[in-house]
């Protein structure tokens, strides 16, 4: 039988061998008699290109602004299809595209799957 290895505590110093990293541990989870979880503080260097510096007030307002945009371009699909069957006429395909991928576009911002998927699509 093979020896189990030894539980490890806060502040010990690891290798996480599926990330080929050294971290620290911060917290030791444990969830009944299972295996605990670890929480585990890593060190990662990066070239400055490779970062950006999140100021969220702003994030917020981009998102905020193309999901209205999203909304409108939604609301305006879904007008042109209500006037033309209001008027008794027939739908035509670029009408009824346009509103497909218009509802589809803001129905995965609001973070779903997407609701239509191309036949030929691996997914």
């Amino acid at each position: 039988m093979a020896d189990q290895p030894k539980r490890l505590k806060v502040n010990d110093e690891v290798f996480i061998e599926s990330h080929g990293m050294m971290g620290k541990v911060v917290q030791v989870r444990r969830d009944g008699d299972d295996e605990p979880f670890y929480q585990v503080q890593i060190e990662h260097y990066f070239r400055r290109d490779d970062l950006e510096l999140i100021d969220r007030e702003a994030d917020q307002q981009k998102r905020r602004e193309e999901l209205l945009a999203k909304v409108e371009r939604r609301d305006d699909a879904y007008a042109r299809v209500m006037s033309i069957v209001d008027a008794g006429g027939t739908l035509d395909a670029a009408t009824t595209k346009e509103f497909c991928e218009a509802t589809n576009e803001l129905w995965q911002a609001y973070g779903h799957g997407p609701l239509f998927i191309p036949k030929n699509s691996k997914i």
